[in-house]
């Protein structure tokens, strides 16, 4: 699982070998475990779009419950100036 898209409101996952018997569906909440350059944190997350590819799937996310506390690997991330 690769993250292809990061911002303050959600995020955009690539799953790659993944079977689409195992695709979420819209408006579904799932808890993630993201690893960062900072660390690992874990956040939770509304499905709000799903594209089918070939060799699996993409989704976009609406995060639920992304931590303000600004030592969280995630919210690091998001802050990193690119």
């Amino acid at each position: 699982t690769l993250m292809v898209n990061l911002s303050e409101k959600g995020a955009a996952f690539k799953f790659t070998g993944a079977s689409n018997k195992l695709c979420p569906t819209l408006n579904e909440v799932i808890a993630y475990t993201v690893k960062t350059p900072y660390g690992t944190t874990e956040c939770s997350a509304r499905t709000v779009w799903i594209h089918i590819v070939y060799g699996g799937y993409e989704s976009g996310v609406q995060f639920t419950d992304l931590r303000e506390d600004k030592i969280d690997p995630l919210r690091c991330l998001i802050d990193t100036p690119f």
